[in-house]
């Protein structure tokens, strides 16, 4: 099963959730930082091997990737070069629980 979530790139301390065996795309909207600037590239990490990058791709304003991964807690880095040249990068924290866990009960 596929869903697109799309986070702003101005929200700081991000934590985003997914179910074990999900596969995400996600979406870094960055418009708010870029001025008159436009992306010119987009480039994608982690920060560990528990998670995986697929599908990159990015518009003017927006960054795009597909992100699969095991249980736990996973640190992901958006790195945009914009159109003046300057380098700007976003990192959030990915969750993906393990499917037999209730969210509510089990991971507050």
């Amino acid at each position: 099963m596929s869903h697109q979530n799309e986070i702003q790139s101005i929200h700081t301390n991000a934590i985003l959730k997914q179910q074990e065996n999900a596969a995400i795309t996600r979406t870094v909207n960055w418009i708010n930082r870029l001025g008159d600037n436009t992306i010119s590239s987009s480039t994608w990490a982690l920060e560990d091997s528990g998670a995986t990058i697929s599908n990159e791709s990015n518009t003017d304003y927006k960054a795009t990737a597909r992100i699969t991964g095991d249980i736990g807690i996973h640190l992901i880095t958006n790195q945009v070069v914009l159109s003046n040249g300057d380098t700007m990068e976003f990192q959030f924290k990915l969750m993906i629980k393990d499917n037999t866990q209730d969210w509510n009960r089990d991971y507050q």
